[in-house]
């Protein structure tokens, strides 16, 4: 992008004005509510309710997001994690051949994301991760650009086209933001130049980025702008700067640092000069520090050392026993809890992708060298995303996010259920217009994948089918009636996997990833056939019930005897899921077919 350092823009091809979407865009006609979603995760935990936090407050939630794959992606990657386990003579020797592909280094990823070794231009993933992270409530991802002048272009261009997209369907994804350098410098002084170009040129900029006090924000160092030269005069006066500092141990340094992004528990909070009020703080799920580095302010690396701060560690109580305290995540609970106590405006998470980590023959933090040392993360437990992956950690720290952010920002009210009513399965559409709530689920993703991730993995995928865009339930005395309409016709009811859905009503009782109940399980014939789990992925029959197909909606009648359900009074979470490819793995809701919601989100139905 050139730079037009000695003369101003025009006022033809210079629009700064932050963008408003008029009342009927669709993130706002279109609203799924994802916040009034109910989960119980891989671990047993529930996310809390409405009930318990309260209404939404003025809160705001940036994650660290990385857009460096892009340019990463002609290396081999190796699950560092895996490789560890199966070959720990390696750990400590630079030259094991474990690291290497045909002479040429391998990239190190501390696990496989759930998407695969995927590229940042990839838009079947930048859709997922654009979902995943409007329904945890993140409002701002903040690209990292910390290290020298990379900004990533193609790979931000590519999320801000794939996010604004997604926003035409009703996904109120993120906006963004970027990072910079952690210092004042000339790299910086010529991001801001290009930022600012772009944000003058191309209304994606207008669109996506985050405002923060009135002006995009930029989290970068000022000084260097010559105030006097009418280009920088008006970068100076166009972005609220919030520069940010590295360090894990301190607060506002020297530097005028007044933001940061990652921090020791109690974590350094920051205040808003004008207010006097604490404005930001970091809360991360691990810190790439040691007990030696803490105690004496030293840089840190984790490979090959011992008390870490990774997942599993606290101050308060040191490393918890492995697995049960990583995949529990002990470090994020203990710095969450600290910032629900402090409660500043805004929380920086750190991250979600990193992925990757840089590989040295050694590491000093000038008092010990470390050999054959990975910065910044290493292994499962010294990692520190929040992304899904394929190994232990599973999603488990996604939910753990989204109940954080819940009880950090408060959540919308539920509507409540219209009056019981008879429905006619074979009946209209119309006899549904009046039953409440309706249940929305984001449309158009189930677009195929057809992409190149990292050297030697291309990733294909047309298991999306019907795209499933609402729900409704309704009840009278012998029945409870659910509806599902997707966007287009429905595909033949004879497939395989075809409209299932998973039913839970008592939470005590044998289940599947607690659910109770599965209808289409087997497909529909003359009747469906509403199932029962007797612990895990095994049913019995419980019901065989009536249903309807009209163009693209699905009606079922399930008796309320079946469901163990008395009495007009009762509370049911559901999920429709369409073509899973996997019986049985609940991890499938990710990558295949058509979920509503997403992930392990469920709908909640509350009569009476």
């Amino acid at each position: 992008m050139e730079n037009k350092t000695n003369s101003a823009f025009t006022a033809a091809e210079k629009e700064t004005k932050p963008y408003e979407y008029l009342s009927d865009h669709p993130i706002y006609a279109l609203d799924v509510h994802s916040d009034s979603y109910v989960a119980i995760d891989g671990l047993g935990r529930r996310l809390p309710t409405y009930e318990e936090v309260g209404d939404k407050k003025q809160r705001f939630v940036g994650m660290f997001y990385f857009t460096w794959h892009s340019y990463h992606n002609h290396m081999t990657p190796l699950n560092t994690s895996e490789a560890i386990s199966r070959c720990p003579e390696a750990q400590l020797d630079y030259n094991h051949p474990l690291w290497y592909d045909q002479g040429e280094a391998k990239i190190n990823f501390w696990n496989e994301p759930i998407f695969g070794y995927y590229d940042n231009e990839d838009e079947w993933v930048l859709r997922r991760h654009g979902e995943m992270l409007a329904d945890a409530g993140v409002d701002v991802v903040i690209f990292d650009c910390s290290n020298g002048n990379r900004l990533w272009p193609k790979s931000y261009l590519a999320l801000m086209n794939a996010w604004s997209a997604a926003r035409a369907d009703g996904v109120k994804t993120p906006s963004v933001s970027f990072l910079l350098t952690f210092d004042p410098c000339e790299f910086t002084i010529e991001d801001l130049h290009n930022l600012y170009q772009g944000f003058c040129e191309n209304p994606l900029f207008r669109e996506m980025w985050f405002i923060w006090k009135g002006k995009p924000l930029v989290l970068a160092y000022p000084q260097g702008l010559n105030a006097d030269d009418p280009v920088e005069k008006e970068i100076l006066d166009f972005f609220t700067f919030r520069p940010c500092q590295p360090s894990y141990f301190k607060g506002t340094d020297e530097k005028g640092a007044k933001w940061g992004w990652l921090s020791l528990y109690p974590q350094a909070t920051f205040q808003d000069d004008s207010t006097g009020k604490i404005e930001q703080m970091a809360v991360g799920c691990s810190q790439n520090a040691s007990v030696e580095s803490a105690r004496n302010n030293l840089p840190s690396c984790f490979s090959s050392k011992e008390h870490l701060f990774g997942r599993n560690y606290t101050q308060k109580h040191g490393p918890y026993p492995l697995p049960e305290g990583m995949i529990s995540g002990k470090n994020f609970e203990e710095q969450w809890e600290y910032a629900l106590k402090v409660d500043p405006e805004f929380i920086f998470v750190t991250s979600w992708n990193e992925w990757i980590a840089e590989r040295n023959v050694s590491w000093s933090n000038g008092k010990t060298t470390y050999p054959n040392a990975m910065v910044d993360t290493f292994i499962d437990n010294f990692s520190r995303d929040i992304e899904p992956s394929k190994g232990i950690l599973k999603d488990h720290f996604y939910y753990q996010l989204v109940s954080y952010v819940r009880k950090y920002k408060g959540m919308t009210r539920p509507e409540p259920a219209s009056p019981p009513k008879t429905i006619d399965v074979s009946g209209s559409r119309s006899q549904w217009e009046d039953v409440k709530p309706e249940f929305r689920s984001y449309r158009n993703n189930t677009q195929p994948r057809d992409c190149d991730g990292y050297k030697g993995h291309h990733f294909t995928n047309a298991t999306g089918r019907n795209d499933i865009i609402c729900a409704k339930v309704t009840h009278d005395d012998e029945n409870v009636y659910f509806m599902v309409r997707t966007a287009d016709k429905l595909t033949p009811a004879n497939e395989p996997g075809w409209m299932r859905l998973f039913i839970t009503v008592d939470y005590d009782t044998a289940n599947w990833e607690h659910y109770q109940y599965v209808l289409n399980r087997l497909s529909p014939t003359d009747k469906a056939t509403l199932e029962r789990s007797t612990g895990g992925w095994n049913f019995r029959e419980a019901a065989r019930c009536d249903y309807g197909i009209h163009e693209d909606t699905f009606v079922v009648a399930v008796p309320k005897a079946a469901l163990d359900i008395t009495g007009n009074a009762f509370t049911i979470d559901f999920k429709w899921y369409d073509n899973m490819q996997h019986d049985g793995d609940i991890m499938d809701v990710y990558n295949y077919g058509n979920a509503a919601p997403g992930g392990r989100f469920n709908f909640r139905y509350r009569a009476g």
